[in-house]
């Protein structure tokens, strides 16, 4: 019988975060106020306070009243010394002025937090999988780029699968694809579907007037989107049926408004759409109130899972799932300096999960 895994306290996990900040140089002389490190840690300050009092036992720090110093700068030598000059690439297939709010959001924080380290990022777009030659260039900007570890934000899986046979570090933000061995920062996007589907049906949706929108590609986090989307009906259709109800369109949208009218024009017409991208969910609703004069959420429940600033402002506002931006990022942040510092890194034990805001296109509980 194997042995129940244990799982790190939170309190052990912060202090595993504050060494690893201490030894990056992301904090040289003195950590922030508590209240601010607690903050930027994403933990409750008596959480902190015990992984403080912690490392100041094993050596790491010193304090006197609620500031901290840091001691084992002297016997470590300057804790930014193994990072400095290290090269970190971004891969994804757009180019970054074209990259989305989330990919802009990281490659900006990560870059605001590699600068002081004397590490440098860069945006390397990566071909298109199905391209000729495709293998080819992808060697091509590997070898060029010469980058010490790579993030691989939007990979498919054959890009997952070409750096899990590479030897530099690379770490993929977001899920993997079935099979691939690569360390990830997962985001638990099946639970995300699971709930919107089972949310729609506790508003006394139908199973079968369920729609999901999604962009048809083979990323891992895609493929947990339609499985938590079938879990949640699978008590009441069967697979045929779900697979039924799954749109996958082009990720230029090109075919988003046109597949919309074929979804809408059948009898019973959907009820409920439930829509991966931000910018598929806005163009929808847009698409619905302005030229088919529907009324949300009285003939037709809208839901997001994701979320942009913009959705905020949609008329009538868009119910959207939503998680921490900046918490996430310094999940990637964290396993970024473990490889720059030669550690090998693993897969995150605790994906992040996107919580809920109800708004008005999900409706009221009939």
């Amino acid at each position: 019988m194997q042995p129940v895994e244990r799982k790190p306290s939170l309190p052990a996990m912060t202090m595993s975060r504050l060494k690893a900040g201490i030894t990056a140089g992301e904090w040289t002389e003195r950590l922030p106020a508590e209240r601010h490190l607690a903050d930027q840690l994403q933990v409750s300050r008596p959480t902190l306070r015990i992984a403080l009092l912690q490392l100041k036992q094993e050596g790491w720090l010193r304090g006197q009243g609620r500031r901290w110093w840091i001691t084992r700068n002297e016997a470590q030598g300057r804790p930014s010394d193994h990072i400095a000059m290290k090269t970190v690439a971004f891969l994804s297939p757009r180019a970054l002025p074209t990259l989305t709010s989330v990919g802009l959001y990281l490659f900006a924080d990560l870059n605001a937090r590699l600068v002081p380290l004397g590490a440098t990022i860069s945006c390397v777009q990566a071909p298109e999988p199905n391209s000729r030659q495709w293998e080819h260039r992808l060697t091509g900007l590997y070898d060029e780029a010469q980058a010490d570890a790579w993030l691989l934000f939007r990979a498919s899986t054959a890009t997952q699968q070409f750096f899990a046979r590479q030897a530099r570090p690379a770490l993929l933000i977001g899920n993997p694809s079935p099979g691939i061995d690569l360390p990830a920062v997962e985001i638990d996007l099946g639970a995300v579907s699971h709930h919107a589907a089972m949310a729609l049906l506790r508003h006394s949706h139908h199973p079968k007037d369920l729609r999901l929108v999604i962009p048809g590609s083979d990323l891992g986090g895609h493929q947990l989107i339609t499985d938590g989307f079938a879990r949640a009906l699978a008590p009441h259709l069967t697979q045929d049926q779900i697979g039924r109800q799954i749109f996958r369109h082009h990720e230029d949208h090109s075919d988003l408004l046109g597949g919309l009218a074929n979804l809408l024009n059948v009898n019973p017409r959907p009820t409920g759409l439930i829509v991966l991208r931000t910018s598929a969910a806005l163009e929808i609703l847009g698409h619905l109130t302005y030229h088919l004069q529907y009324r949300l959420p009285n003939d037709l429940s809208l839901l997001s899972l994701e979320d942009t600033p913009f959705m905020a402002s949609s008329v009538p506002e868009i119910t959207r799932y939503h998680f921490d931006y900046r918490k996430y990022s310094t999940k990637v942040f964290d396993q970024l300096i473990k490889a720059l510092s030669g550690i090998m890194i693993k897969n995150e034990q605790m994906p992040i999960t996107p919580e809920m805001i109800p708004a008005q296109t999900l409706g009221k509980t009939l």
